[in-house]
């Protein structure tokens, strides 16, 4: 079952200089572009891409319109796809505002997972935290070469903070064994060659064709998010369903931890 967002989506469409349809929703901090079958997300907040309240609803409008796409392409600035939560809300420790920016993170985890169409991740640099964990939730997951200051990892207990339960759940799932206490215990931060040996990214193309090799590996994948899609549902569901059950649950108690 695909988890809906309770935000109604209000856009206009106009042309971009270059001829692509594009979608101008009312936040700039995700802009949207229509390239054939697939719709290009960018978040941008001009900084590290922090999951905040407002980047978190963004998405949400931006994946209510990506749904009528045949499959997604989410990336980052040109410096990093996402470090994580917002800082300013969970830094400062246990809080209401904590536990409920917690659990927001959790359905837009939950949202990528159960989308019912191909969602290709597209990381042009750092990829932390919140932002690594949605890396595991992408179908096709691509980095980029030759980044050697880039850092891809769970450095929650790095910086003070307990890794959340459902993070960990999906950890077990997408990660190889050999990493996942270096990884998720210990918060170790990989270079991207290091990265899809952990089980982060699959593929990585040079920084120059991040977007072209991503919009080109979406095209490919559309056909199973249009028409008849059934059978990928099915089989999404099949591949993630028992994860996804267990981390429903555990979102709760990760919720409880950082409220109280």
């Amino acid at each position: 079952m695909v988890i809906r967002s309770a935000f109604k989506l209000t856009t206009r469409l106009h042309r971009s200089p270059t001829g692509r349809r594009a979608l101008c929703t009312p936040s700039s901090l995700v802009t949207t572009q229509q390239h054939g079958d697939v719709a290009l997300l960018r978040m941008d907040d001009g900084k590290m891409n922090a999951f905040s309240f407002s980047m978190i609803t963004t998405l949400h409008r931006a994946l209510d319109e990506a749904e009528c796409a045949g499959s997604v392409v989410l990336t980052g600035n040109q410096r990093c796809f996402s470090a994580g939560f917002d800082l300013n809300v969970m830094g400062k420790g246990p809080s209401a505002d904590a536990g409920r920016l917690l659990e927001e993170g959790g359905k837009l985890l939950f949202r990528l997972l159960t989308f019912p169409r191909p969602v290709v991740l597209a990381a042009p640099g750092h990829s932390m935290a919140l932002g690594a964990i949605v890396l595991l939730a992408g179908d096709l997951r691509i980095g980029c070469s030759g980044l050697t200051k880039c850092k891809v990892g769970l450095n929650e207990v790095r910086i003070g903070m307990p890794m959340p339960r459902f993070g960990m759940e999906m950890a077990r799932w997408r990660m190889s064994p050999r990493h996942l206490t270096r990884a998720v215990t210990l918060g170790q931060l990989y270079t991207p060659e290091e990265a899809v040996d952990v089980g982060y990214l699959d593929v990585l193309v040079s920084p120059d064709h991040l977007d072209a090799h991503a919009l080109a590996a979406a095209q490919e994948l559309s056909p199973l998010g249009m028409g008849n899609r059934k059978a990928f549902i099915m089989t999404k569901m099949a591949d993630r369903g028992a994860m996804l059950e267990k981390c429903r649950q555990l979102v709760l108690q990760d919720v409880a931890d950082f409220t109280a």
